[in-house]
């Protein structure tokens, strides 16, 4: 049995977009559908933007086949005829799910590695051949896998022959700027942003401690500040930081802000999902949050108001800003031009703050388009933008 070892791959959503473009295929000669396999580290939240881009994709729901949880009775189950002792194999109709317009939902066929012989020889009917116990998938149906790397120790293995008949893409951790720009901005809490922008060791993964010399264990456990995955050590903790995990904090944390819930119960939460050391980090922020200046005290006077403290407070009053940037009315409804002026406070205030902020609210705002045409209309974003110009360069 092989074990995928990690090699130079894609940026997650470029990987992610190369995958499903590959498995689609075209009308085009010599582009027909291929049988594609992304590999990439756990918990780098793989599965969840394959689901976003299928979705985006087909706007239907992906089905998803789990390799490492489901059994074989959710691919189908025997169909006997007791007169003339013959079986038709019927397909799970939670698995190939097709509408009422004709349209089948794609498949993801997650944790592909860990399957069992039985579940690999039936996702593998599926993801070469496009065919499961002698049915036909529909032409319309979107295939993709998901696996891990082997040297994670977590049980993902592939023979050879299989590896061969498949193109495995692979797909590389997200910096935790380019997991926000492109995933996270539109989705987590501004605290959890804020924490994550503080602590960009997040996206360090233990392939990377494994280049680095250290003394003993001792000094590699130090160096993992904040618990990411390492199977090189022996974890004292519970959970684990990674993208996946930091989705469920982003949920605790919604709890505390939309259902009133108290912090040491949110902070129960937040150990069960990402560990102590981790959890402990992100109340210090939430605690420190508490002291900080209010949007609207920066709206009334945002040439007096206090400046925030050090980076994280820093980071997190650029993210409560821009969640407060719209002005609605009484129904709910957007007030354009009360939220333009409010726009034009909060530029004041921010553009007293250190350029690195600064920077860090430009690339943050040009990427979360529920608030990013507001500020493109305001002459003192439009000049900060000009100001520092180099970071759209690099963008591109």
């Amino acid at each position: 049995m092989s074990n995928i070892k990690r090699r130079r791959g894609f940026t997650l959503s470029k990987g992610i977009n190369y995958i499903v473009d590959l498995a689609m295929g075209n009308d085009k000669p010599f582009r027909k559908k291929q049988a594609v396999v992304g590999v990439g580290e756990n918990g780098t939240a793989k599965t969840s933007r394959m689901i976003a881009r299928l979705r985006e994709v087909t706007g239907k729901e992906p089905v998803i086949f789990n390799c490492a949880f489901h059994g074989e009775e959710m691919v189908g189950l025997p169909n006997f005829n007791m007169e003339d002792r013959t079986s038709e194999m019927f397909i799970n109709s939670n698995l190939l799910k097709i509408d009422n317009d004709g349209k089948a939902h794609a498949i993801i066929i997650d944790e592909f590695g860990k399957g069992t012989k039985q579940i690999k020889r039936n996702m593998s009917s599926l993801l070469y051949d496009r065919s499961l116990n002698g049915v036909k998938i529909p032409d319309d149906c979107i295939i993709v896998a998901l696996t891990n790397y082997g040297s994670e120790g977590l049980g993902d293995s592939f023979d050879p022959h299989e590896m061969n008949r498949a193109t495995f893409v692979h797909l590389l951790k997200d910096t935790v700027e380019t997991h926000l720009e492109e995933y996270g901005y539109s989705r987590y809490e501004p605290t959890l942003c804020a924490w994550m922008l503080q602590n960009p060791d997040i996206a360090t993964s233990f392939l990377d401690l494994d280049n680095r010399e250290f003394k003993d264990l001792k000094e590699r456990v130090a160096a993992n500040s904040m618990g990411i995955f390492d199977p090189r050590i022996p974890s004292g903790e519970e959970q684990y930081v990674s993208y996946r995990s930091l989705e469920s904090a982003d949920t605790n944390l919604k709890l505390l802000h939309e259902e009133g819930y108290e912090l040491e119960d949110v902070m129960e939460g937040l150990i069960g999902s990402v560990g102590e050391k981790a959890a402990n980090s992100i109340v210090t922020l939430i605690r420190l949050a508490g002291k900080m200046p209010s949007p609207k005290s920066v709206e009334a006077d945002p040439e007096n108001c206090e400046l925030p403290a050090d980076g994280a407070a820093s980071s997190l009053m650029l993210y409560k800003l821009r969640d407060t940037t719209q002005v609605l009315n009484s129904e709910g409804v957007l007030n354009p031009n009360a939220t333009q002026a409010r726009v034009a406070k909060y530029m004041k205030y921010i553009n007293r703050m250190k350029p690195e902020y600064k920077v860090q609210f430009l690339r943050g705002t040009d990427k979360d388009n529920r608030v990013a045409k507001f500020y493109g209309g305001d002459v003192a974003f439009g000049d900060l933008c000009v100001e520092y110009n180099f970071i759209f360069q690099a963008d591109k």
